[in-house]
């Protein structure tokens, strides 16, 4: 039988490997000021689920969870995903965010072992859900306060000493595992924040674990800017490994207003396939 070239066909293309086949998670890194919309842009993406951790602080030598955060039901992150509405039977939480599960879709973290398990609940909900659905995203919001909870994680299993040099490279690696563990069922958004630098004065991003940005698929920011005498949101796109020539002048350097998630992936260049 004669074999018949398609006309759309590309030399050296690979025929017949399903993407189902192929381990291909997403890792993309968020970061901005406070109140920026991070976490409303997190939890938009298709099918996240977001892990709301709790406020923590790290200075010398000590770190300390926010006692009064832990008391309840919900994190600083619900706050920019449902606003109340008043009902005939009292207040209601209605979410920004069309079709979004609090029940699903939101978790309230308060200590590592329910970081663990809400992993394994999320991984049950990746299962469970239509391969015509698309990926799950695990959204984690945000990485200071991921590296704060395996720190006083660390110092449950020592005695509440505080972990030395090599004991926080320790840390790091195991973030960076429990990415891994993440990405053998969906993709990861890590959503991080500014803080003003003392000695320049210049916001910088703090993303944890150290180095993962520089793994990530893209690299993103997000703020706001006036543009033609208007406030907008602007994604800086500080790096994207979907692109083939970063000194294309045609390379996506920025999106501003983006209606979705879902314009910031294609704007990337990322298969679909893969989200």
């Amino acid at each position: 039988m004669e074999n018949v070239k398609e006309n759309n066909s590309v030399p050296g293309e690979v025929i017949g490997l399903p993407v189902s086949s192929i381990v291909y998670p997403l890792l993309i890194s968020l970061y901005g000021e406070t109140k920026k919309g991070k976490t409303y842009t997190g939890a938009s993406f298709p099918n996240a689920i977001l892990l709301d951790l709790p406020p923590v602080k790290m200075g010398f030598g000590k770190v300390e969870m926010d006692k009064a955060a832990l008391t309840r039901t919900v994190g600083e992150g619900f706050r920019s995903l449902f606003s109340p509405q008043k009902r005939d039977s009292g207040i209601v939480w209605v979410p920004k965010i069309a079709g979004f599960d609090y029940k699903t879709q939101y978790v309230f973290i308060k200590s590592w072992k329910e970081f663990q398990e809400a992993i394994g609940k999320a991984r049950v909900f990746s299962e469970l859900m239509p391969e015509e659905q698309g990926k799950t995203w695990i959204v984690i919001d945000d990485t200071y306060r991921w590296r704060g909870l395996e720190v006083v994680n660390w110092q449950s299993k020592n005695s509440g000493k505080w972990p030395a040099a090599p004991q926080f490279g320790q840390i790091t690696q195991q973030m960076q595992a429990e990415l891994t563990d993440i990405q053998e069922f969906a993709n990861v958004l890590l959503i991080s924040r500014m803080v003003r630098d003392f000695d320049t004065g210049v916001y910088v991003a703090q993303v944890h674990p150290s180095g993962i940005d520089y793994l990530a698929d893209a690299s993103l920011e997000i703020l706001t800017e006036i543009r033609d005498n208007k406030q907008v949101q602007v994604i800086k796109v500080h790096s994207n490994g979907h692109e083939k020539s970063w000194d294309n002048p045609n390379v996506c350097k920025e999106i501003v207003s983006p209606k979705s998630p879902s314009e910031i992936l294609e704007k990337l260049k990322i298969p679909k396939t893969l989200w």
